[in-house]
């Protein structure tokens, strides 16, 4: 329960879970022989390039967000706009 409440607070230790969550699993799949080698690594190489896009994304909405909400509690179009610019990162998830 602590490590949930704590990645809602923190996000990017949310997609480090997930990735490596879904790498035990890959794994897993692996060694019962269910996927070839070449299977396994671009699959493993898919769940790392997405985690890479995740974890960008996170970070450049964290880093822009706290300075444009402010903004936006005082000006309506400043907060529609940040509203506008975090609908596209949340549909990366």
């Amino acid at each position: 329960m602590r490590p949930r409440l704590a990645e809602k607070y923190a996000p990017a230790k949310a997609l480090v879970r997930q990735e490596k969550e879904a790498n035990q699993e890959l794994k897993a799949i692996y060694d019962a022989r269910l996927l070839t080698e070449q299977e396994y690594l671009s699959v493993s190489k898919a769940i790392y390039q997405t985690s890479v896009k995740e974890k960008l994304a996170e970070q450049a909405r964290q880093s822009a967000t706290p300075r444009l909400d402010m903004v936006g509690e005082v000006d309506p179009l400043v907060q529609l706009k940040n509203q506008l610019i975090k609908q596209p990162l949340m549909s990366i998830s």
